[in-house]
């Protein structure tokens, strides 16, 4: 009958959104999870178990415990996120760190919800976690690299300066203040040609237009 054949829509559609869910999970490193509060079960996605480096033959979250993974760092804040959910229903949201059986150390971001009874408290909590060590990685390495080149920016024997599109400085190197008798509070967000010749600043001018219109970054006439 009509009601038959909607529900059996319904499903397809359900099971079709729960499949498209479970193959871009990997793809975002992110797991998902549900945990009732009155029978203490937990589900895991396949994902969850991935990120978490357990096998979910032998791994049953529901009677056993994922909290040897968390880094000792991070169990203490992590377990009071927790707890502060199921008392209250507060979201969270945080890092932490997992350390996995080769030493590896991952570093996850989560964010837990509670679904509330009638009586508006706590009946489950739900979530997902996402594996953000790549993104960390990449972060860091782009904030070692950064300092690298201010370091040696600023302490290479070159007259060296960093201007903006409005013709303002951004930075100068050292050897640039000392050159020219400046500090750097005294120069940084100043016009650059106020610290040249009508002609140099005619020729920086120039430089600058043709840099800009090449799709370059560096003017080397001044």
């Amino acid at each position: 009958d009509l009601h038959a054949t909607e529900r059996r829509r319904a499903e397809e559609l359900l099971r079709d959104r729960e499949a498209k869910l479970a193959q871009a999970q990997p793809v975002a490193h992110l797991g998902s999870w549900e945990y009732d509060i009155q029978s203490r079960r937990s589900i895991w996605s396949d994902e969850m178990y991935r990120i978490f480096g357990f096998d979910p033959k032998t791994f049953d979250p529901t009677y056993h415990d994922a909290i040897p993974r968390i880094h000792p760092d991070d169990v203490a804040h992590s377990g009071a996120y927790v707890q502060e959910t199921i008392q209250n229903g507060t979201p969270y949201e945080y890092e932490f760190r997992i350390v996995l059986d080769d030493g590896e150390v991952r570093n996850l971001w989560t964010i837990g919800r509670a679904a509330l009874g009638t009586d508006g408290r706590p009946t489950s909590l739900y979530g997902m976690v996402q594996d953000v060590t790549e993104r960390k990685r990449a972060e860091e390495g782009l904030r070692a690299s950064e300092q690298r080149f201010r370091t040696l920016y600023e302490q290479a024997p070159v007259l060296m300066t960093v201007v903006g599109p409005d013709g303002r400085f951004r930075e100068v190197s050292n050897f640039w203040l000392k050159r020219m008798g400046y500090e750097r509070e005294e120069v940084i967000g100043r016009e650059g040609h106020a610290f040249i010749t009508p002609e140099s600043h005619a020729r920086m001018l120039g430089a600058f237009d043709r840099t800009v219109a090449a799709g370059g970054h560096v003017v080397r006439s001044a």
